[in-house]
């Protein structure tokens, strides 16, 4: 009995070890530097009333990951056996096994094992991550322990020399009963009781022999006493049994009955009242009893708080996901959802339970799905995050997603899911190609101006030879029909450069008073031509003539570009139809009672109380459905052989610039509507602009001409003396300013460049106008005055005649400078 009993002081310490929480810890993530620390020190300790000759530590697969003190001198086949056995026996037993182990060289030990658990987080216990094994030998102080307190003398081991592990482990072995026992007499008489053991190991095989003496000092005498008292005791017995019997109702079955009661009444719900005893006996038995329920109720309420701390914490993780802008998802390796924030909900318009448990074959089209399908099955292979971009259509919209993903981990390390969160940078990317759009368009206009002086120049050279020709060649001719081309793809190329210019902000606008009727009148010849023999133009204008605040040479180029626009949806020929009219501001706008058209650029039409309606519509296929939100980006076009992609975003920018909005609408093979608001200069009335009379020039008007360009000299210098001035021509300002010294007569006029090759004109200018006070000056230059300005040469106190000009613009500009 006392050697069993060292076994089960063994057992309860394997159970301590087993809920160890740093031990679990160990056990899942074996740290060489924690076991020395912590398993080295106590498997070796072989002193006091419970002791470890031995330790090992197995993992959940059965493998030995720390052996310590007798273990790691024991054969790997005997720690392997050992080590299956305990598995078996623990195999869905919480509760610790304890066996004798086959005698290793020649000593006997106990054997004690306990699974490695997690026993203080409520979510987590039951989780075993291996076992423990605790050895104790059967030593010669374990054996004087053993005679001291039970009496007896000569304890004894007979340890046979170890036996080969080939029994087959049975459930549970113990010790047996003796086996022998026998009297012999000593020297002196005295009787002597000899017993002996025989133990098993856990295998069946023998373990040992224990032996023992026991002294029997003048057994006989006892016996003859024992007869001789037997009568009085059995009468005396017989006495106190009436006695008990009395008194056991009072003194046992009544404590025993109040007892049952307060068990009963705290099993329903009532509170712990433990009933009054006047036995110690039943006072401890009561005072176990409360001490048993004090604990429950301690336990139960560490649970509760422990739950409500984790309900607590999960709370605030909801909150803290829900709170991220961003899309955040659980899912485990099938690619179910496990759970997702708030976020991802309302991207899908779905409560949160309605999400879990599916796929994302279930939430989005099979192509997108299959995408995501395969980023998981990369996340769960590989084990490592991944992000990128995904690009997505929800609900009519699109959406540009960036995503990152990370793998989730079991126990084992292995990945068991994963995490993802999406962050939707739609507007971003919008931001970002606006100002790529910003950086282009910037681009283009430093390009546009450097090389519009020059493209200008070639321009100038071009029309003003043509315009000369022309005058010469017979009317009818050939060659008047040919030099008819050739201006028409002359003013092509001037008109491509100024949209240039103005998309880039190197032409600046001049607004005033526009009568919009007489411009699509004045423009109607040029129309005429341009668009064709099969097309017939039809105009319906607003009397009286409104006045909108407008520059005309860009309201010029929004009616030229949706004239050509339209031309080129009427390859069959057709009709384009141009017409004005004024009406209230609220009534005039997309989804609006006039023109509700179902595309709109995105500008908001005029506030005021009254606008302009221009409406150009023609009869040809209309504008794909596809490309129509795209129609007013620049460079975009679906003529890809003759297109620029400018012309309708030049009107778009001018009638942005206007104060007014643009709008239309199509119907393929039912034709194309552009509405075109903006706000009037002033009440709808007859265009009548009183202009002052312009002076008489004189037809021998003496021009001074400095122009560093050869082709645009020679030919404006032609134009001119064509038309009777008298031309004094250099080429840079320092021959300018030697001819001028030469001269009797000061000039009428001096016409310059604005940049030249050894100054600027503007700086010549000024010097001329010192020597002569009231000197006419026009400027000429292949540069805006906005670009001119840009480059520190603003044109103050003359007029600007932009490159390309015709020569009678030309005269046009100088009779108005010498008439002013």
């Amino acid at each position: 009995a006392v050697i069993e009993r060292r076994g089960e002081d063994l057992a309860l310490l394997a159970k301590d070890m087993g809920v160890w929480e740093e031990l679990f810890n160990y056990a899942s993530r074996p740290d060489p530097a924690w076991a020395a620390a912590n398993l080295e020190p106590v498997s070796g300790n072989n002193s006091g009333d419970i002791s470890i000759s031995g330790l090992v530590v197995f993992s959940r697969s059965g493998e030995p990951i720390f052996r310590g003190g007798a273990f790691r001198t024991w054969p790997d086949s005997v720690v392997m056996e050992a080590g299956r056995y305990f598995a078996h026996a623990l195999d869905g037993d919480a509760s610790p096994a304890v066996q004798f182990v086959p005698p290793v060289e020649r000593r006997l030990y106990w054997l004690a094992a306990s699974r490695i658990v997690h026993g203080y987080d409520v979510a987590r216990q039951g989780e075993s991550a291996g076992y423990i094994v605790l050895a104790y030998a059967m030593d010669e102080r374990e054996l004087t322990y053993a005679e001291r307190v039970s009496g007896v003398r000569n304890v004894r081991l007979d340890v046979p020399a170890q036996a080969s592990a080939t029994a087959t482990a049975p459930a549970r072995l113990s010790l047996s009963l003796p086996n022998a026992l026998h009297l012999t007499s000593t020297g002196t008489l005295r009787p002597v009781l000899h017993g002996s053991f025989s133990l098993q190991s856990y295998l069946g095989q023998p373990g040992a022999s224990l032996h023992y003496d026991a002294d029997v000092p003048l057994l006989s005498a006892q016996i003859d006493s024992w007869q001789t008292g037997t009568i009085v005791s059995i009468g005396t017995i017989l006495l106190a049994v009436f006695g008990v019997l009395l008194s056991t109702y009072g003194l046992v079955v009544r404590p025993f009955e109040d007892l049952s009661r307060a068990v009963k009444q705290f099993a329903s719900g009532g509170p712990w009242q433990p009933p009054a005893g006047r036995h110690r006996e039943f006072q401890a038995l009561s005072g176990a009893f409360t001490q048993a329920i004090e604990r429950q109720l301690a336990a139960e309420q560490g649970e509760r708080e422990r739950a409500a701390e984790a309900a607590q914490r999960a709370e605030q993780l909801r909150l803290l996901l829900d709170s991220l802008p961003a899309l955040v998802f659980f899912k485990d390796g099938e690619g179910r959802y496990i759970t997702v924030n708030q976020g991802m909900a309302r991207f899908h318009n779905l409560p949160v339970d309605e999400i879990i448990g599916k796929s994302d074959f279930d939430l989005f089209p099979p192509d997108v799905a299959a995408e995501l399908r395969a980023q998981d099955r990369q996340v769960l292979a590989t084990g490592e995050r991944i992000d990128g971009e995904l690009r997505l259509a929800q609900r009519g919209k699109e959406y540009v997603f960036q995503f990152v993903k990370v793998p989730m981990r079991d126990g084992d390390g292995a990945a068991s899911g994963l995490i993802g969160f999406a962050f939707d940078v739609s507007e971003h990317r919008r931001l970002e190609q606006a100002l790529r759009q910003s950086q282009k368009m910037e681009i283009l206009g430093q390009l546009a101006g450097g090389v519009a002086h020059d493209f200008n120049n070639v321009l100038t050279a071009i029309m003003a030879g043509v315009e000369m020709a022309t005058a010469e060649a017979p009317e009818g001719s050939a060659l008047a029909d040919d030099l008819l081309e050739v201006s028409q793809a002359a003013e092509r190329a001037a008109q491509i450069t100024r949209q240039l210019l103005f998309l880039s902000r190197s032409q600046s606008a001049e607004k005033k008073a526009l009568d919009i009727n007489e411009v699509i009148t004045s423009l109607n010849k040029m129309l005429t031509r341009l668009l064709g023999e099969d097309i017939s133009i039809e105009l319906d204008l607003a009397i009286p003539a409104p006045l909108v605040l407008a520059d005309r040479t860009q309201m010029e180029q929004v009616l030229l570009n949706l004239a050509l626009n339209a031309r080129d949806a009427m390859s069959g020929g057709g009709v384009l139809r141009i017409s004005t009219s004024v009406h209230p501001c609220c009534d005039i706008g997309p989804g609006r009672a006039l023109a509700p058209a179902v595309k709109s650029s995105g500008l908001t039409p005029p506030s005021g109380e009254r606008c302009l309606l221009l409406t150009v519509s023609d009869t040809g296929f209309g504008i794909p459905p596809e490309v129509q939100d795209h129609i007013f980006e620049p460079f975009f076009t679906t003529k890809r052989e003759r297109g620029t992609g400018l012309g309708l975003s030049v009107v778009h920018s001018i009638v942005r610039d206007h104060g007014g909005a643009i709008w239309f609408e199509s119907r393929p093979g039912g034709g194309t509507e552009f509405h075109v608001a903006l706000p009037l200069a002033g009440d709808a009335g007859e265009a009548t602009v009183a202009l002052p009379a312009a002076k008489p020039v004189p037809r021998q008007a003496r021009v001074l001409l400095v122009e560093d360009d050869q082709a645009v000299r020679a030919l404006t210098q032609r134009a001119l003396q064509r038309q009777g001035y008298q031309i004094l021509v250099a080429a840079s300002a320092s021959e300018a300013s030697g001819l001028w010294q030469e001269l009797a007569q000061p000039p009428d006029l001096l016409l310059t460049d604005v940049i030249l090759p050894d100054g600027s004109g503007l700086e010549l200018a000024r010097v001329l106008e010192s020597r002569c006070p009231g000197l006419r000056v026009l400027f000429i230059s292949g540069y805006s005055a906005a670009s001119l300005a840009e480059r520190g040469l603003p044109v103050e106190g003359g007029r600007l005649l932009a490159k390309p000009f015709t020569a009678a613009a030309l005269c046009q500009a100088i009779q108005e400078t010498l008439g002013a």
